[in-house]
């Protein structure tokens, strides 16, 4: 089966589509199939994704520039992970194409053959249908995980108190600028503190600057290839609430988080509701967020309340589940 899988990213969009679509065509790999990306940002798609991934740049942002592509290339059915994708769009699509739409928004109506949405605030009764109704993965236990992670969110972390280690993760272009105020919120804890620079960052001097001038213990690296074993072994963590929000929750790694974009803002309620993080307003200022940091550093029964809650929100296996969903739609 050739899997055709529509995603951009970039520094100014961020690169969660990316990341996330990159899990499941390695798991679509690692099973025989062929996987295409097909898009308008190529040179990240080469940046992010792993070998053995073909890549063919779309000439315009348009439905019927991808059925073309997707003819050209011999694709089987289609993956779409687009955030929104418009429903003229989607019959266009469908019409062509065995259709899954990886969706970030609820509610609305969709056209295609599978509905994936792996945020903790999605339902499948956020949507209405047109045609067949389509199969469902909606919902945190279908939240895709990398293998690393997968693997490490099989084991239990060791609990430590007082914490001893901690990370800054914006994702992949900090899209805000708010790490060098994460750095600073870390001002005289005593811990060490990994600080994560992604593909798309353009703030590494203002980073470099707040650790100068921040007394703790800092590790800046960028693009790390043990990212998930620092996730894994970190007692807590400041960051932005995208994906990475997820993958902590599965390492029940305790954070601070705050939104950096208007797709992230649904998880504020949604990890409120279920006392899961300590979250903070898309506009808090850099007081606010030292303040968080030292409570979470402090308060060893709110802590351990979130150590103990990720994995009771995000499932182990939600990129099998998805794969399997995708496999369904020869």
């Amino acid at each position: 089966m050739h899997i055709g899988i529509r995603a951009d990213g970039g520094p100014t969009r961020g690169f969660g589509h990316l990341v996330r679509t990159r899990t499941l065509a390695r798991e679509l790999v690692d099973r025989g199939h062929e996987a295409t990306y097909l898009t308008r940002t190529p040179e990240h798609v080469r940046r992010v994704c792993p070998d053995g991934i073909e890549i063919a740049s779309l000439p315009a942002d348009t439905a019927a520039a991808v059925v073309e592509t997707a003819r050209d290339r011999g694709i089987d059915a289609l993956t779409v992970d687009q955030g929104r994708v418009p429903l003229p769009d989607q019959r266009t699509l469908s019409r062509e194409f065995p259709l899954a739409l990886v969706l970030d928004d609820t509610g609305g109506t969709v056209r295609c053959d599978l509905v994936v949405n792996g945020h903790i605030y999605a339902s499948e009764t956020d949507y209405a249908w047109e045609g067949s109704e389509p199969d469902w993965c909606v919902g945190g236990e279908y939240f895709m995980l990398s293998p690393e992670l997968r693997r490490y969110a099989r084991r239990e972390p060791t609990w430590r108190a007082p914490p001893r280690q901690a990370l800054i993760t914006m994702g992949g272009s900090d899209v805000a600028g708010t790490t060098p105020s994460a750095v600073r919120a870390f001002d005289g804890t005593e811990l060490s503190v990994d600080v994560i620079v992604g593909p798309g960052f353009q703030n590494r001097a203002a980073i470099d600057e707040a650790v100068a001038e921040t007394d703790a213990s800092f590790d800046v690296v960028e693009n790390p290839s043990d990212l998930a074993e620092r996730m894994f072994r970190a007692d807590l963590a400041v960051t932005a609430l995208g994906l990475t929000t997820y993958e902590l929750l599965a390492l029940k790694t305790p954070f601070v988080g705050f939104p950096q974009a208007p797709d992230q803002r649904p998880k504020v309620r949604a990890l409120r509701d279920r006392n899961a993080a300590l979250v903070l307003d898309e506009d808090a200022s850099g007081t606010e967020l030292a303040s968080a940091v030292a409570t979470l550093v402090q308060d060893r029964t709110l802590r351990r309340s979130f150590f103990d809650r990720g994995r009771q929100i995000i499932g182990v296996d939600g990129t099998s589940a998805v794969a399997d969903g995708v496999e369904s739609l020869e």
